[in-house]
């Protein structure tokens, strides 16, 4: 009797054990999921923290003032050219940021209204603002009245702005109603001729040590088209005085019985690079026929 009551005791004593051990776990799990709770709330408010952090950031890098810069813009380009892209650039902004909108203002900005640009592109970084574009060159300088502007070598008016860097001809004997708009495109006959002999000056410059363009104050067209051989059609005059005849435009010298262009070129330049002095040499040098 004795050992079964020992027997009785001891399982309950080990029942006892077991119910104790289950009664701990609904707990331990609670205190678990208690604890994934806090640690997930604690994650998303850190991360709602951080982009909260990240937002502000964001609208504060917005609103800080960035630079203008030009990239890959040729050599000619000068600074009072360089002034002016950035003043039409800024048209319409309080200050230049890098918030949204901004580049593609800036670039309408210079392709409506700044026709020196073409092909314009702008590109936003944190810290500036970069222009990328194609340039018109002026090829040739005109005056209506006062008002002075150039003639691209597309034929396209740009307004005026000193270029000390690039040697410009005035071109004189062409009459104009009114002053054409920077922008515009200006198909005259007379002022096309006088932009292709720019253009065939710049290109045998390339390959000379002295240059003749810098040279050539005036294209005179005034009597462009006239058929009378003894009066040329384009007179070139130089800045020391000398009258350089000619002939026919750019093409056309065939029809009126005149030497090639090609020809007429490389007599002017070996002339040129024979005689530095050509006033005091020469009172006048025609190329128009063989002499």
């Amino acid at each position: 009797m004795a050992r079964r009551t020992k027997k009785t005791a001891a399982k309950t004593k080990s029942a006892g054990k077991k119910t104790l051990g289950v009664s701990k776990k609904p707990f331990l799990r609670f205190l678990g999921f208690i604890f994934v709770i806090v640690a997930v709330s604690a994650a998303g408010w850190g991360l709602k923290k951080a982009e909260t952090h990240v937002r502000k950031e964001i609208v504060r890098e917005s609103k800080r003032e960035i630079s203008m810069v030009l990239r890959g813009y040729p050599e000619w380009i000068n600074t009072p050219l360089k002034k002016r892209i950035v003043e039409q650039g800024y048209i319409g902004l309080e200050k230049l940021t890098a918030k949204p909108g901004t580049a593609e203002l800036v670039a309408e900005n210079l392709r409506s209204k700044f026709p020196w640009l073409k092909n314009v592109r702008v590109q936003t970084s944190v810290n500036r603002l970069t222009i990328v574009a194609d340039y018109r060159k002026p090829a040739v300088l005109l005056r209506h009245k006062s008002t002075k502007f150039y003639i691209s070598e597309d034929m396209t008016v740009l307004d005026y702005i000193p270029m000390n860097s690039l040697s410009v001809p005035e071109v004189s004997g062409v009459v104009l109603a009114s002053a054409p708009s920077p922008g515009e495109p200006l198909f005259h006959e007379q002022i096309k001729a006088a932009v292709k002999l720019t253009q065939l000056f710049r290109a045998m410059d390339k390959s000379r040590t002295r240059k003749f363009l810098p040279h050539v104050e005036s294209i005179d067209v005034e009597n462009y088209g006239i058929t009378d051989s003894s009066i040329p059609q384009i007179v070139l005059k130089t800045k020391d005085g000398l009258d350089i005849f000619w002939g026919a435009a750019p093409g056309d010298a065939e029809a009126y019985f005149e030497i090639p262009e090609e020809k007429k070129l490389a007599v002017l330049y070996t002339i040129f690079e024979s005689h530095p002095n050509l006033k005091g040499r020469y009172e006048n040098i025609d190329l128009r026929f063989e002499q």
